[in-house]
């Protein structure tokens, strides 16, 4: 299992593309500071609510984390990508 570096980008996917484009799934651990990470990423662009996981999850072949945020009673679901692939974090989706 190689290391996973977690790059400061957020992109925000809907939930069917997510199922989808899952192709394989890893049950791997990310690190504390791994999840640190993504949390100060979220918040830094603008996320306020309460992030209830972060998971390890291997999307359209590149390592990514798939992470789940609940707020007010709304799902939000983000890749943070090992790549520069990204777009800013703007919101729910």
């Amino acid at each position: 299992m190689e290391l996973l570096e977690c790059k400061d980008y957020i992109v925000p996917l809907n939930p069917d593309v997510i199922i989808k484009k899952t192709i394989y799934r890893s049950s791997a651990r990310i690190t504390e500071r791994q999840r640190n990470q993504v949390k100060r990423v979220l918040r830094s662009q603008g996320y306020q609510g309460r992030i209830s996981s972060i998971r390890y999850t291997r999307v359209n072949y590149k390592y990514s984390f798939k992470v789940s945020v609940k707020y007010r009673g709304s799902v939000g679901k983000f890749l943070v990508n090992t790549k520069n692939e990204t777009v800013e974090f703007k919101g729910m989706v």
